[in-house]
C-alpha cells in the first residue's frame, strides 16, 4: 500500500500495481497463499481503489488476474 501511495507519477504507479499483481500470480503459482492474500489484500485497500487514474491504465487481461485473485478468496 505505501509503495503505490507515496509514488505521484502515475505512470509509475501503474508500473507497480502490475508488478504486485505478477507477484500474486507468481505466489498462487508456487501455492503460497499467503503472501498472495497478503498482496491482494494491500490493493484492496480503500487508499488504493481510490487511484482511478491508475486502474483505469491498467491492461485488462492484468485487471482480470487481479479480480480472479479477489474472487479466489471470498
Amino acid at each position: 500500500v505505501t509503495e503505490v501511495c507515496l509514488e505521484r507519477s502515475v505512470a509509475k504507479r501503474v508500473k507497480i500495481v502490475k508488478k504486485f499483481i505478477k507477484i500474486a500470480r507468481h505466489c498462487r503459482d508456487l501455492r503460497n497463499f499467503n503472501s498472495m492474500f497478503a498482496i491482494v489484500s494491500g490493493l484492496e485497500k480503500p487508499s488504493v481503489r481510490r487511484l482511478t487514474h491508475t486502474w483505469e491504465r491498467i491492461p485488462g487481461y492484468v485487471i482480470f488476474d487481479y479480480f480472479f485473485y479477489c474472487f479466489y478468496f471470498r
